[in-house]
């Protein structure tokens, strides 16, 4: 799991062939490549050094399923075709833009953007710690204090996120990372959509099962913040039992929701 854009770890074999190898540099060598850190759907994430500023850094590479290298230069796949990949290009780097506006210690922190080997490149603070999901896989449910922290974090995000005019649409405990200082950050921008409120529109269908509303489940629906509130609800319902909850599709078929467990008795400190 990369601890930056949650996306599931390369492993060796062809994916080895289509990251950068270390010691890749961008931007002129203000970015020196080491090794990967995450590849998914749409990106590979590398840890990485800002020699300019002395720090280390995440850099995301738009990089979507299917595409091939030559030499550095990304090759998009023959199924989306020139014009749809410079369409996907285009926001990806509209989107890092509103993500560098935000500066809220809640959100997973812009440094830079920009295009270079036929792609673009979004440059991100690099988080020491781990994401909710190792948290819970590795300790259990969480303690009801700490569940209502990251509740309260993650709504603060939404906010601000919400505020912009768009839905991050994939809240689940692999996108919430709670670093080493105590901050608790929303990651993972890479399906964050806009949304028209109160209107049906056609959204590239993406469901997480256990934790995506039944509008995700269509291709054209209405969605609005509360697409994400679901999403918060099911991932803090993860965080206090230790399962994740049934499918929005089950749930609305009558399959019951398993209860939470009992509230914790307070401790009685003097003689009861």
């Amino acid at each position: 799991m990369c601890h930056v854009c949650g996306a599931a770890l390369g492993r060796g074999g062809a994916t080895a062939l289509l990251t950068l190898p270390p010691g890749t540099t961008l931007q002129g060598g203000q970015y020196v490549l080491d090794r990967v850190l995450g590849q998914g759907g749409f990106g590979i994430t590398y840890d990485a050094r800002d020699t300019r500023l002395g720090m280390r850094v995440a850099v995301k590479e738009l990089f979507v399923d299917g595409s091939t290298r030559r030499g550095l230069n990304v090759i998009p796949p023959l199924s989306q075709g020139a014009e749809v990949f410079a369409a996907t290009r285009r926001g990806f780097l509209e989107e890092a833009q509103v993500l560098a506006r935000f500066g809220d210690p809640s959100i997973v922190r812009v440094l830079n953007y920009f295009e270079e080997n036929g792609t673009a490149y979004l440059v991100m603070e690099f988080l020491e710690g781990e994401t909710l999901g190792e948290a819970i896989q590795k300790r259990g449910p969480l303690p009801p204090l700490i569940a209502a922290q990251v509740a309260d974090s993650v709504a603060h995000a939404l906010e601000v996120v919400h505020a912009a005019g768009l839905l991050h649409r994939d809240i689940k405990p692999d996108n919430i990372f709670l670093h080493h200082s105590g901050r608790i950050i929303l990651i993972d921008f890479g399906s964050v959509r806009a949304f028209d409120s109160g209107k049906t529109v056609a959204h590239t269908r993406l469901v997480t099962p256990g934790y995506a509303p039944l509008e995700q489940y269509s291709s054209a629906a209405k969605f609005g913040p509360y697409t994400d509130l679901y999403a918060l609800g099911a991932t803090l319902f993860h965080a206090l039992t230790g399962q994740m909850p049934p499918a929005a599709t089950d749930l609305s078929l009558g399959t019951p929701l398993p209860p939470l467990p009992p509230e914790p008795r307070p401790t009685c400190v003097k003689r009861c």
